[in-house]
């Protein structure tokens, strides 16, 4: 099943069932649209995150992927007032602060939930910051993105290219193209990277391949640079690959 259009009860219980790791599963929960949280209303009327607390003492955040698993945690804790709750997509959730909280509990009393200490937060961040900027790059390629993107694209901080030593010195490997065009490769993101892995591993004919970071400046700078006819971000999935011509990314560093 694809890991995109799985629901997360499905991820869950895949990871739960070691067929898939814990970064595709990751994927899955920021690139679901629609995570409820509850809110608590204070004497004031203002509303804000219920945050509960377990025996252990950790502040922990409840998120519920649909009614159906609020409706089993409301069913098994004998819940009957109107709750109030707000929706969030999952790049901006787990994009956002976390700083005052030390777990989150996906879908609570299910039979498919998961707890995250705060030490994996940051790499939900991470997967959560390389949704976004894997978004602005369709919409750039699409023609149709708002203002801002390119300063977005060129900010983030988290590319990645796939290298080689040859003849004594790195080298870029490029990804594969059926039209003979020389197209840079790069990723956004650790999986999109190890999609690429296999295929690179056998240009590279036995050389090791390294993973390096680099952040958007640097990027489209070195593809201006370069002898290429264009570039290309995430050639060999899981998300969708999307393609540019060389000159677009003098678009990126101007824009």
């Amino acid at each position: 099943m694809d890991g995109l259009m799985a629901t997360v009860t499905d991820l869950i219980r895949q990871w739960h069932a070691k067929e898939i790791q814990g970064t595709p599963l990751m994927r899955g929960l920021v690139n679901h649209d629609h995570w409820d949280l509850r809110l608590v209303e204070e004497a004031t009327g203002e509303k804000t995150l219920r945050i509960s607390t377990t025996k252990d003492g950790k502040r922990c955040l409840l998120l519920f992927s649909d009614g159906e698993s609020y409706s089993t945690f409301a069913k098994a804790n004998n819940v009957t007032v109107e709750q109030h709750f707000l929706t969030v997509p999952g790049a901006v959730l787990f994009a956002g602060p976390m700083e005052d909280i030390d777990q989150i509990w996906v879908d609570p009393l299910t039979s498919h939930d998961i707890f995250y200490d705060c030490e994996v937060f940051p790499r939900l961040r991470e997967m959560a910051n390389a949704v976004v900027v894997e978004g602005a790059l369709a919409a750039l390629r699409g023609g149709d993105a708002p203002e801002g993107t390119c300063r977005r694209v060129r900010e983030y901080k988290n590319y990645y290219l796939a290298s080689v030593v040859r003849d004594g010195g790195p080298s870029f490997l490029m990804a594969p193209d059926n039209k003979g065009r020389t197209l840079a490769a790069a990723f956004t993101a650790d999986d999109t990277f190890d999609a690429f892995l296999p295929e690179a591993r056998e240009m590279a004919g036995g050389a090791d391949v390294q993973q390096l970071q680099i952040d958007g400046d640097a990027l489209f700078d070195t593809f201006q640079r370069m002898k290429i006819d264009g570039f290309v971000f995430n050639c060999s999935g899981p998300v969708v690959p999307v393609a540019f011509a060389q000159a677009a990314a003098g678009f990126v560093l101007a824009g």
